[in-house]
């Protein structure tokens, strides 16, 4: 591929993806499968928020990762012959908080449904809410807020089912969260369920980006780009250190509808109909031992699950625990120390002795996603479209674009 300020073009890429994370990546195995000569530009590496880091031989990924079988991301990636291997969340050593105290469950709807946490009445119609979700047409829901959804169900039911969507959905805000959305994702979980994966999402990152570069594609790490503009000849794209490349399309894939908006000057069409980004709190544990558990906090917005062994992310005979606080979008988590000590209290609480932790790693303020889709905004369909920029020849894509699917 040629750099030019009048790029030659018959060397020109076709598409040019600003971003590397699983967005562009995505988009650069559509452009490079249909033949498109395609250029990945990022201004750090591959991977985004879907990066890994080595830890003495444990796989951090950036918070608790899972793919949701048979949904978007899962049958791209078999589309291009990209398998992923790994294994479930450990459902028999599940745990459930409320008042401070850890109550076994099991993880499937009718196991919860017996939990004596409900009364018989609280129990009979969530059993009724499981029944009519299999069969709900969730578009239906849309445009409906979870909490008007919820509201017929008492109170105990209630607050199981929200915690059940915040687990689905890594979003806690029942109160604007569109229900058509959440009573998709609740039916993937319900269903086919979820894997977590071998060697981290790093290793997916790998394969993508192996993949691209079979195909033609160039993904080139710490290129970062100032701006966008279209020309008569296509779409300008300029790297802060004052490169140009010309090219047919654009897919912006990196940040939300503010770093397009940067990159391009121009508003992105219905990001208004999302929440702000929604984030999170983390405490990976790196383990001496494995210890296999799930908790899910029904009265705070908690989160516990193993990584390792259900996934090969530790070294052998170690285990890997991940823990979470779902912050409401718009919300600023505690102190962060503060923080760290809530969740290492949590994984005390369910089983996770302090004395088998070889290493921590906090996070503060992730980036779950970079908005999720409202019921005041029609859910899923109206957040923005792939040309919500307006602009001939440039796109957007990401976790917060299009009609489909939740988080990746």
């Amino acid at each position: 591929m040629h750099r030019s300020t009048t790029p030659d073009p018959l060397h020109r890429p076709d598409v040019v993806v600003v971003g590397a994370g699983v967005a562009g990546l995505a988009a650069a195995l559509t452009a490079t499968a249909a033949g498109a000569r395609t250029l990945v530009l990022d201004a750090h590496g591959p991977g985004g928020r879907a990066r890994s880091a080595d830890r003495d031989g444990w796989q951090l990924d950036l918070g608790p990762h899972a793919i949701y079988r048979r949904a978007a991301f899962e049958r791209l990636l078999d589309r291009h012959g990209i398998a992923v291997t790994g294994g479930r969340p450990a459902a028999r050593e599940l745990r459930l908080v409320r008042d401070g105290h850890a109550h076994r469950a099991g993880l499937d709807p009718v196991a919860m449904a017996r939990t004596k946490l409900l009364t018989p009445g609280e129990r009979w119609q969530l059993a009724r809410f499981f029944g009519r979700l299999r069969i709900v047409d969730p578009s239906t829901l849309s445009g409906r807020t979870v909490a008007d959804w919820l509201a017929p169900l008492p109170p105990g039911a209630r607050r199981f089912v929200e915690m059940l969507v915040r687990v689905a959905t890594y979003t806690d805000a029942p109160t604007v969260l569109d229900a058509g959305a959440a009573a998709r994702q609740l039916r993937i979980a319900a269903g086919p369920g979820v894997r977590y994966v071998d060697g981290g999402w790093g290793s997916l990152v790998r394969s993508m980006v192996d993949t691209v570069a079979r195909a033609g594609g160039e993904v080139r790490p710490r290129t970062a780009v100032r701006s966008l503009a279209v020309t008569p000849d296509g779409v300008e794209v300029t790297t802060t250190d004052g490169e140009r490349w010309s090219a047919g399309a654009v897919v912006v894939a990196t940040g939300g509808p503010e770093v397009a908006t940067r990159l391009t000057g121009a508003p992105v069409r219905g990001a208004d109909r999302l929440t702000p980004p929604v984030t999170a709190s983390v405490l990976d544990l790196c383990l001496r031992r494995p210890v296999p558990r799930l908790a899910f906090g029904i009265d705070e917005p908690l989160y516990l699950s193993s990584m390792a062994p259900a996934a090969r992310v530790a070294p052998p005979g170690r285990g890997l625990v991940v823990v979470m606080r779902y912050v409401a979008p718009g919300s600023t988590p505690a102190e962060p120390e503060v923080q760290r000590a809530e969740l290492r209290a949590f994984a005390a609480l369910v089983g996770v002795d302090p004395a088998d932790v070889v290493h921590e790693r906090p996070m503060h303020r992730l980036v779950v996603t970079h908005g999720a889709p409202t019921a005041a905004g029609g859910g899923p369909a109206g957040r923005p479209g792939v040309d919500a920029l307006d602009l001939p020849g440039v796109f957007v894509s990401g976790d917060w674009v299009g009609a489909e699917g939740m988080l990746a």
